[in-house]
């Protein structure tokens, strides 16, 4: 796996229009993140907060991707406004999406972390596995016990995933991966 991503998948038991409104909210960030707090609003979509994995404040960011088959949004992070280094792309996979005519109430959830190379702290790649994983953990916690759930819900299914490095130009990817 090449080291600057990180992907982690859950079943949240709730609607991917709740899920979605949730992780919009930049500062519901400090309710399920171990170290970001949002401090100071910028705009409609852009905070000042903390970020422990880099000693100091970070812009955070959150836009909404375009999918007619899915919601899913991407938040962005960086040291000045409007210039971001990392982004991390969620998607909300309702259940019928993982398996056409499934029944199962709830949402999978699947988030992507990029790093750029640039950037990054050894804290951050040193503890990106255990701090996401937590986090997911913790996210899935937050949504489930607000459908009023009192211990984790489980999905019929898994979500797998892993990032690679293709070593060509965007543009050929791009055209390719569209296909």
């Amino acid at each position: 796996m090449e080291k600057n991503t990180y992907a982690i998948s859950a079943f949240i038991a709730t609607s991917p229009e709740a899920a979605f409104a949730y992780l919009r909210r930049l500062p519901n960030l400090d309710e399920w993140t171990l170290g970001s707090r949002m401090l100071e609003q910028v705009d409609e979509d852009t905070w000042i907060g903390s970020a422990s994995g880099y000693q100091r404040t970070l812009y955070y960011h959150v836009r909404s991707l375009e999918n007619p088959r899915f919601h899913a949004i991407e938040w962005q992070c960086g040291y000045a406004y409007r210039e971001y280094f990392k982004s991390y792309p969620v998607m909300l996979f309702p259940t019928d999406y993982v398996e056409p005519g499934s029944s199962e109430r709830g949402v999978y959830f699947h988030w992507v972390a990029a790093i750029d190379p640039l950037q990054r702290t050894q804290m951050i790649m040193d503890g990106i596995q255990t701090v996401h994983d937590s986090e997911c953990r913790a996210l899935k916690a937050a949504l489930e016990r607000r459908e009023g759930l009192t211990e984790a819900a489980r999905g019929r299914y898994r979500i797998e995933a892993d990032t690679i490095y293709i070593n060509a130009p965007i543009e050929m990817a791009v055209a390719y991966l569209g296909d």
